[in-house]
């Protein structure tokens, strides 16, 4: 990744996931890309979802068991997460609440039929139907991961997706989903 994003999507909600949540606060593939699109409010609204927050807690502890990172480079990404929050660079999405089993049903057709595991499904579906669901494009929020077939999945169900391994720059508001 060689060219700096450029300034396209000022206030288009981006929705990270736990793959790009993890590249934020642990140096990886991406990381520095991701962090300086962040920091540099290219796009003034980002959000996780509630459950993509705690999948990331716990990506960052198994990291630690599995001795990919040691005790005080999981404080460090653990207390970045946090300062991230308490900038508001990231925001928590909690609006959603899995708290009916017909969600819940139409959560596991969506893991069928693009063969993903349900926190996967999870975050397409928030996305999806949550606070920036819409008709028009304007409304419409990018998801932005690292994970390939979470982003073929999120564009097969009609989402914006920026997929930074192999994409410089998010989508733009003049092209389509």
């Amino acid at each position: 990744m060689d060219k700096e994003p450029k300034n396209i999507n000022l206030s288009i909600p981006h929705y990270v996931d736990t793959s790009v949540a993890v590249k934020l606060v642990v140096a990886e593939d991406e990381s520095e890309c991701l962090r300086d699109y962040l920091l540099k409010k290219w796009s003034y609204d980002f959000y996780i979802t509630e459950f993509a927050f705690y999948e990331t807690l716990c990506v960052l502890k198994r990291k630690l068991e599995k001795k990919c990172i040691d005790e005080q480079g999981y404080h460090l990404a653990v207390a970045k997460l946090v300062a991230y929050l308490d900038d508001n660079s990231l925001q928590i999405d909690s609006d959603f609440r899995l708290d009916n089993f017909r969600v819940l049903l139409e959560v596991g057709e969506l893991a069928k039929k693009h063969s993903l595991d349900y926190s996967d499904a999870l975050q397409i579906y928030i996305v999806l139907k949550g606070r920036w669901s819409g008709e028009l494009a304007e409304c419409t929020a990018v998801f932005v991961t690292a994970d390939r077939k979470l982003a073929e999945a999120a564009r097969g169900e009609g989402l914006r997706v920026w997929y930074p391994p192999e994409e410089v720059n998010p989508p733009a508001w003049d092209e389509s989903k």
